[in-house]
């Protein structure tokens, strides 16, 4: 299972909305800045000073606050004059430096972007910090856009979800240890009793594992008595803790525990003892 499949089965993520996952830290939707790859970015940043735009993505007219970027270099020349300048110059001066915004946006929104006008930078309220940010980790681009639901559910998609993002690497969940699994008659688990001996020759043999899922199956299992919080990054990079020599032990089936008991020898192999019937 690689790692985008590990997110899809977190339980915190299989369900999760498209407004969830676009308001998380971690989503990031690659995209190109030119012929550049680019990420972009929800911004924590409030821009406040903004060129105003006026756009229409394809007949729903938006505000678009553009910041000072070297990346746009005539309007970052004239950034301190801006408001002296005439509309029609402005909207030159953005027609010219940032059409590979406008194609970054008209990729992302899957809808075509038009300029209408210059508008005034308060029009900013009620918007969305975005930044584009290049290979370098730095912000290239930085802008204000008004976002709608439609918006949400466009952006709002788990693959764009960064895997390597910190607050998805320390997420946690409960793993419990799995020493053995085998079958048994069920008259012979109703006849279970306190003082009764079950072989374990998988121990020592065979590699115990970890299980994040109670299992719903027939199966019994002997366990660690207490479940263990396993991070993702440690399950993606299929670094796990060590599994340790097991002492007190339950037996479970159908995620429920059965008897409890400890680990011991009998005829010199291992064996669960079992010392309560639940």
């Amino acid at each position: 299972m690689n790692a985008f499949e590990l997110l899809q089965k977190w339980p915190s993520w299989e369900r999760a909305g498209a407004g969830t996952i676009f308001d998380s830290p971690a989503w990031a939707m690659p995209v190109r800045w030119k012929d550049t790859p680019c990420v972009l970015r929800r911004s924590g940043v409030t821009f406040r000073d903004v060129l105003g735009i006026s756009v229409r993505l394809d007949d729903e007219e938006n505000f678009l606050g553009i910041c000072n970027r070297e990346a746009f270099p005539d309007l970052h020349t004239l950034w301190d004059v801006k408001n002296n300048l005439p509309d029609a110059l402005k909207l030159a001066l953005v027609e010219k430096e940032c059409g590979p915004l406008f194609q970054i946006l008209e990729n992302a929104m899957r809808r075509q972007l038009n300029v209408v006008d210059v508008a005034p930078a308060e029009n900013r309220e009620g918007t969305t910090g975005f930044e584009i940010i290049g290979q370098n980790g730095k912000p290239l681009v930085s802008f204000v856009l008004k976002v709608d639901t439609d918006m949400v559910r466009t952006l709002g998609l788990l693959k764009y979800i960064d895997l390597n993002h910190d607050s998805i690497l320390s997420m946690e969940r409960a793993a419990r240890a799995v020493y053995a699994s085998f079958t048994l008659e069920d008259e012979e688990i109703e006849g279970l009793a306190a003082g009764d001996y079950l072989m374990l020759p998988e121990i020592g043999s065979s590699q115990p594992t970890w299980q994040v899922e109670d299992q719903k199956s027939e199966m019994l299992q002997v366990c660690a008595p207490e479940t263990m919080q396993i991070t993702f990054g440690q399950f993606a990079s299929e670094e796990l803790p060590e599994i340790p020599q097991p002492n007190e032990l339950v037996l479970m089936r159908r995620g429920k525990i059965l008897a409890r008991g400890r680990l011991t020898t009998l005829v010199q192999q291992p064996a669960f003892a079992l010392e309560e019937i639940l």
